[in-house]
């Protein structure tokens, strides 16, 4: 599961070779037409954002597209890209002056025209990919020598199938090198995404085992990835900072302790960060990525705040500060005491249930679904909680599920939920509602959040039921 050698090979030559295709400055048009008619039709072509994932929308069209259908927009320097058709993306590279045709045959797409060789590459690399994932879907059960094995024969398949295809076909030396390097980034996002879920990732460092630290050690900061826009050296670096700079063992037992010592995480990483030895853009990067990561899960707190306010001193033309500022001004709206914005689900007779409509009730909403292991670990812990408030009618326990499969979650209600409490399963997202995990900026879950009697935020980072502090902050809002 070590990749690092052939990688940082390609590093010193790349950064020279890239420069010759990454330097153009001069703007020039693009053109992407479509070679076959696409039916009913959601047509999308968008770069990744690298802080958040988002999508940088190029150019957008719907309806049934004609084969006459074309884009024509200006592309100042190269970059990768998604074109998406009806939601199934496929990666593409843009350099100014392509003109690329475009062919889409059961799912599959295929280019001509100038532009067209690297494109084909990322094609096919994008159907092996997928085929892996097909076949090894649940990558993650396998114990580590297993997946080390499997990892190490999809980097086989790609370092194979780019041999071939460069021997065949003609592309630039920089080229062939930003696609071996993209294809060695894909296997370690597989990696890294193993170690996270299984718990390598934020483990004390000295209980590793050694293929894990060089995995860990192997990822290549190389600013000009950020600059083309390749989505899964997003994902790489993300998992890259968790793991290295975000993660710290806790060793207190008492809530309090645990609660003071969460609350310096963030200013710990930015610390860690600022003493990195990082190309500037690099510096910039995960400077915005640390408090972007630390609003998602400890919302905003006068830290966070703080960090906040210096990076923009830092960084006042940062191509993250508008991103990063819409992100931080949306957590605005989710402070204590703002109005809680409205949760809308389904019960267990189909009837719909609000938020709004326990208005004059306290509300502790626990957000979970059938497939997750800590939600369900906690509910145990509802029976003595629940106890506390048995003859308490101002309070009640909303248990917002977020299942797309309604019978699973009507199976685990019935077996595993607590009985007591109203449970919904939050609505599909729809252009009127964006669905609970959305409207609260949840990463994951498990999460709590309480409510007051007046429909305003109290907490949207509530303490679960396990905690004993938990019924104490309950009663006091009583």
């Amino acid at each position: 599961m070590h990749y690092p050698k052939k990688l940082l090979l390609f590093l010193g030559l790349l950064s020279a070779l890239l420069s010759l295709s990454c330097q153009k400055t001069v703007p020039e048009s693009v053109q992407i037409s479509f070679g076959t008619p696409i039916v009913s039709s959601e047509l999308k072509l968008f770069r990744t954002h690298m802080l958040n994932y988002g999508e940088m929308v190029l150019e957008r069209a719907e309806g049934n597209l004609e084969d006459s259908t074309s884009f024509t927009f200006v592309l100042n320097k190269s970059t990768f890209a998604t074109v998406s058709i009806n939601e199934t993306n496929f990666p593409v590279f843009l350099e100014p002056g392509y003109d690329l045709r475009l062919e889409l045959n059961d799912n599959k797409i295929r280019y001509s025209g100038q532009g067209a060789k690297v494109n084909n590459y990322l094609a096919m690399t994008n159907t092996l990919v997928e085929q892996f994932f097909q076949s090894n879907g649940e990558f993650w059960r396998l114990d580590l020598s297993s997946f080390e094995q499997l990892a190490s024969n999809l980097q086989a398949e790609l370092t194979q199938f780019h041999q071939a295809y460069t021997d065949t076909t003609s592309l630039s030396l920089p080229l062939q090198d930003l696609l071996q390097s993209r294809n060695e980034l894909i296997s370690l996002d597989l990696s890294q995404q193993y170690l996270v879920i299984n718990q390598f990732v934020g483990a004390r460092r000295d209980s590793l085992p050694e293929s894990i630290k060089q995995t860990i050690a192997s990822v290549p900061l190389e600013a000009q990835y950020l600059d083309l826009h390749l989505p899964v050296y997003a994902r790489v670096l993300d998992l890259y900072l968790r793991g290295e700079m975000q993660s710290f063992p806790i060793e207190e037992d008492e809530p309090e302790k645990v609660d003071a010592l969460q609350a310096t995480f963030p200013r710990l990483s930015h610390e860690l960060i600022r003493k990195k030895d990082l190309d500037p853009a690099l510096q910039d990067y995960f400077w915005a990525k640390n408090i972007d990561h630390w609003l998602g899960l400890q919302s905003l707190s006068p830290t966070i705040d703080s960090l906040y306010q210096e990076y923009k001193r830092a960084y006042p033309n940062s191509p993250y500060g508008d991103e990063l500022a819409l992100y931080y001004q949306d957590w605005q709206r989710l402070l204590a005491g703002r109005p809680a914005p409205e949760v809308v689900g389904l019960d267990l007779h189909g009837d719909t249930v609000k938020l709004s409509d326990l208005k004059g009730k306290l509300v502790y909403m626990d957000v979970w679904a059938s497939w997750c292991r800590p939600c369900l670990a906690e509910f145990p812990y509802y029976e003595s909680l629940q106890a506390e408030f048995r003859e308490e009618e101002a309070i009640e326990f909303l248990f917002v599920s977020i299942d797309q499969d309604r019978g699973d979650w009507e199976k685990a209600v019935r077996s595993k939920a607590p009985s007591r409490g109203l449970h919904i399963n939050d609505l599909k997202k729809s252009e009127d509602y964006a669905g609970i995990i959305s409207i609260y900026n949840m990463w994951g879950i498990s999460q709590r959040l309480i409510i007051d009697q007046a429909g305003n935020i109290v907490d949207t980072k509530a303490p679960p039921p396990s905690l004993a502090k938990t019924k104490e902050i309950l009663k006091s809002l009583l």
